[in-house]
């Protein structure tokens, strides 16, 4: 729901910090059955736990932090608040009925600037036209503002932004056959398969790069389009153009920020779970899966203690999932034992970008401090290939291949209530995780001074680039404090400081590969949801919930049909919706796969 947002709808309640005990666990088993667990709580396993609590099933949800919430948990630090993943996102979230569900109506969210994102060259001597590009909402006002802001390249420039704008609403629609072959029975999906592959392969068997050079565009304006991949971490010559095109298309109806932060996105989750009779525990960490000997899901383990179910669901990861939570020991089917093999091999299927993460903390208000409700990125040149290689090559030598910096307090019409005379700056830079190898074996918080003295030279080289931009904050800066990869690793159990989990590159949407990472796993009741399901980002952790849901009961996703086959009006480009209530096509077609689905499973 989108609307003005008074200051007291900030959700503080204890249900995303209350631990694991064995008297917990007991209780809950005593008062029926278990009939799920779900690792992680990210927005995925959160998605799935909703769906499947508003269906009947009683879901267990177990959170290896401290917190529930995955990357969208906050955390204060000297009188600071700062988020950990999510900065922003388009309006699927905000218009969506089942999210309006989910939270029992109590999330609400605040539009950004219309122009939401803005880029420019590292250095202080910039071009206003040629060293800078500007996203704004609307994807009318998006080409028309390209189209004035680049006359010299000639009208058949002109035409290749129109051309581009063509390829990335028709790669847009590969995430049908993704949805697809991801929620129907194999048999269906085998006999639909030469088909869902054409459809598919039109969109992923080119890169950005390919793609966007293949529509007339200049080198340099193809820079200027892709900065973002920071939000999939995959510059434009790997990855796949359909990830691009679906990141381009997201932020055509514009951005939003959760009121009151990301926290509130679990904050307003939990209390619904627990009303339909679910739970949600916190540092409980799973320390492995237990199979049967004919290798079927019976439970998992936390902290030696066996919790028995049927059905577990894996929001952490292809990598955690397949690699740390099972070993060689277990009677493994062999497709899953292909998957582990391409996993511990690297080639195809790697770890994706890593980063490093400043937290800062200024005196003073977003008035008095003149703070812009957008984000700010910064590039050191338009090849962004280049500026990772080089990054990669030269270490910590190297200028920053991009960071991105915004001021959530800007974003939330409540921060000036909750820390008055605050305000608080998140910075983010990709970095090579050879540059902390040698410190892995080092506690967190206890690590070497080599490993801090590092840190402060990163420190200052980014407050440098701030700074450049906006100087009179200098003065008034009054924390700071710095994440690396290895802390990434710590919270997130990551396994070379992933913030995107696998990395975004085109063998990795191969059909092959795709066909690996489904919701429901060769092992009997064990299915996965999260970003490797789908893509990374907040939108696709919550969409690839939905995903698992229809993989593992066609029932309960049709118990979810009331929210979920209907949207809000919506706005795109220039045009609106008009109407309360509108169904959802895509929603709608994809229910009529399934129908058809479950009718030739009982014909069979």
């Amino acid at each position: 729901m989108i609307s003005k947002i008074p200051a007291d709808t900030h959700v503080r309640n204890d249900s995303i910090r209350q631990g694991i005990t064995k008297k917990r666990v007991e209780d809950f088993a005593n008062a029926g059955p278990v009939d799920c667990i779900i690792i992680g709580s990210g927005l995925s396993g959160l998605t799935t736990a909703g769906m499947l609590s508003r269906a009947g099933w009683r879901v267990a949800v177990l959170e290896q932090h401290d917190v529930a919430g995955g990357t969208t948990h906050q955390f204060v630090e000297e009188g600071f608040e700062f988020g950990t993943g999510l900065h922003y996102t388009g309006d699927v979230l905000p218009r969506s009925t089942l999210m309006d569900a989910l939270t029992d109506g109590k999330l609400k969210w605040a539009e950004m600037d219309a122009e939401y994102d803005h880029c420019e060259l590292m250095g202080k001597d910039i071009d206003e036209v040629k060293d800078r590009l500007v996203f704004t909402k609307g994807f009318r006002k998006m080409r028309d503002r390209l189209h004035k802001q680049f006359p010299e390249e000639c009208m058949c420039e002109k035409e290749a932004i129109s051309r581009y704008y063509k390829e990335c609403f028709k790669a847009h629609a590969a995430m049908g056959p993704i949805v697809l072959s991801k929620i129907l029975p194999g048999f269906m999906v085998s006999l639909l398969r030469p088909l869902l592959d054409r459809w598919y392969h039109s969109a992923q068997n080119k890169t950005t790069l390919e793609v966007m050079r293949d529509c007339g565009l200049s080198d340099d304006l193809i820079g200027k389009l892709t900065f973002t991949y920071g939000d999939f971490g995959t510059t434009p010559d790997e990855s796949p153009f359909m990830v691009q095109a679906m990141l381009t298309c997201h932020w055509f109806r514009g951005a939003f920020y959760p009121v009151g932060g990301p926290e509130q996105i679990a904050a307003t989750m939990v209390p619904t779970l627990e009303k339909n009779g679910s739970k949600v525990w916190v540092n409980a960490r799973v320390e492995t899966l237990l199979l049967s000997a004919d290798g079927a899901v019976e439970g998992v383990r936390v902290k030696g203690m066996d919790i028995p179910c049927n059905t577990v669901v894996s929001s952490v990861g292809a990598l955690n999932t397949y690699m740390k939570l099972m070993n060689d020991k277990m009677p493994l089917p062999r497709p899953v034992q292909d998957l582990r093999h391409e996993l511990r091999s690297a080639e195809k299927l790697k770890p994706g970008m890593s980063m490093i993460s400043l937290f800062v903390g200024f005196e003073g208000t977003c008035e008095s401090l003149q703070l812009p409700n957008y984000n700010t990125w910064m590039v050191s040149s338009w090849d962004h290939g280049a500026n990772i290689k080089r990054m990669n090559e030269e270490g910590l030598d190297a200028p920053f291949a991009m960071m991105y910096y915004a001021f959530s307090s800007a974003k939330d019409p409540t921060w000036h209530v909750r820390f008055p005379n605050k305000v608080s700056c998140e910075i983010l830079a990709p970095c090579s995780y050879a540059l902390f190898e040698e410190f892995e074996k080092s506690r967190w918080n206890k690590r070497t001074d080599d490993y801090e003295a590092m840190k402060e030279v990163l420190t200052e080289r980014l407050l440098d680039h701030m700074f450049e931009r906006m100087p009179h904050l200098k003065d008034k800066l009054v924390h700071v404090s710095m994440g690396t990869p290895l802390t990434i690793n710590h919270f997130l159990n990551s396994t070379r400081g992933e913030v995107y989990a696998l990395d975004h590159t085109q063998e990795r949407f191969d059909p092959k590969y795709q066909q690996m990472l489904t919701a429901k796993t060769p092992i009997t009741g064990l299915y996965m949801t999260g970003q490797d399901v789908l893509f990374s980002g907040v939108v696709t952790a919550y969409m690839s919930g939905i995903v698992t849901v229809a993989a593992m009961s066609y029932s309960a996703l049709l118990k979810n049909a009331d929210v979920l086959f209907r949207a809000t009006p919506t706005v795109w480009g220039e045009s609106q919706v008009k109407g309360a209530k509108k169904f959802n096509i895509v929603w709608v077609l994809s229910v009529v796969f399934v129908v058809l689905a479950v009718l030739l499973v009982y014909m069979r």
